[in-house]
C-alpha cells in the first residue's frame, strides 16, 4: 500500500532546484524555492550557490552524488561495531 501511495503522491512534489538549475531553467529553480523557503527568503544566494556547484562538477567531470556513493560514505552492516 505505501508504494502505490507514494507513485501518486509524489506527482504533486516540485523539481528539483538543482535538476532544474542543471538544465538551464533558473527562473523555474526560483519559482520552486520560494515555494519551498517563502516569499522572504533571498532564493538569488541559492540559485548562485547551485550554479557554482554545477559549472564545478562540470569541470572535474564529477557528478554531485558521486561522493554520495562511494564507499567512504556507504554503510555496511557486516563491517558495523553493533553486530
Amino acid at each position: 500500500m505505501t508504494a502505490p501511495l507514494f507513485l501518486i503522491l509524489s506527482i504533486f512534489l516540485p523539481e528539483s532546484p538543482l535538476w532544474l538549475v542543471k538544465r538551464g531553467r533558473e527562473k523555474d529553480a526560483m519559482e520552486v524555492l520560494e515555494k519551498l523557503r517563502g516569499p522572504d527568503y533571498p532564493v538569488n544566494i541559492e540559485i548562485e550557490e547551485l550554479k557554482v556547484c554545477v559549472s564545478s562538477d562540470k569541470k572535474s567531470g564529477t557528478k554531485s552524488l558521486k561522493v554520495i556513493k562511494s564507499n567512504k560514505f556507504n554503510f555496511n552492516p557486516s563491517k558495523s561495531k553493533l553486530n
